[in-house]
Order: structure tokens, then sequence, then C-alpha cells
């Protein structure tokens, strides 16, 4: 199971077995849903194919 992964629109997504002390809340859970920060360069962007695997065979809700 992935702790973490990307929505279709590059947002964060937190597992919901993530658990744990208040350093965990505040480096897994304060980002969730926040957009993820993008490079200018277009081509430098994590590619859609990567991402799609990533959410259909690690990231599980």
């Amino acid at each position: 199971m992935g702790a973490i992964g990307l929505d279709d629109n590059m947002k964060l997504l937190v597992s919901e077995g993530v658990n744990g002390s208040h350093m965990v809340e505040r480096l897994f859970w304060d980002f969730a849903g926040h957009s993820l920060l993008l490079p200018k360069n277009r081509e430098h962007y994590p590619l859609e194919l990567f991402v799609k695997w990533h959410q259909e065979q690690v990231f599980r809700r």
C-alpha cells in the first residue's frame, strides 16, 4: 500500500492507513488535498502514464 499518491488533478492523496504522531499529521495530513507545485516547463511534469500506474498499482485509499 502506498501512503501518498496523486489524483487526476495533481492533488496530494493520503491513504487512510497513514496514522501516527503529531509529526505524521504535519508531514502527511496537513498537505492532503493540496495541489502539487508543478514546474513551469510542462515537459518536466509527472507523466500521466506513471501517475495512472501509481494510482492503480501502488496507492490504496
